[in-house]
């Protein structure tokens, strides 16, 4: 995410930041598993401001999973 101004008179901005994001999957026969991951390095940061007096934080580390389910041919 770049850098964005976010008074109206551009006077403050929030500053740029890098996150990383991860995936990975196994399939076996008729069932796959997938897992993500947001934001791996816990990094703090803001994704937008309002007017001079606040920013609203980014998303911590989360990890979510999901199993997946597949009935006849494919």
């Amino acid at each position: 995410m770049g850098e964005q101004f976010i008074a109206e008179d551009n006077a403050l901005a929030i500053d740029d930041c890098l996150t990383l994001d991860a995936m990975a999957s196994y399939r076996r026969a008729s069932w796959r598993l997938v897992v993500n991951a947001k934001n791996l390095t816990d990094r703090e940061y803001a994704t937008r401001g309002f007017g001079r007096s606040s920013a609203l934080p980014g998303s911590p580390l989360s990890v979510s999973g999901r199993l997946e389910l597949s009935w006849g041919n494919r």
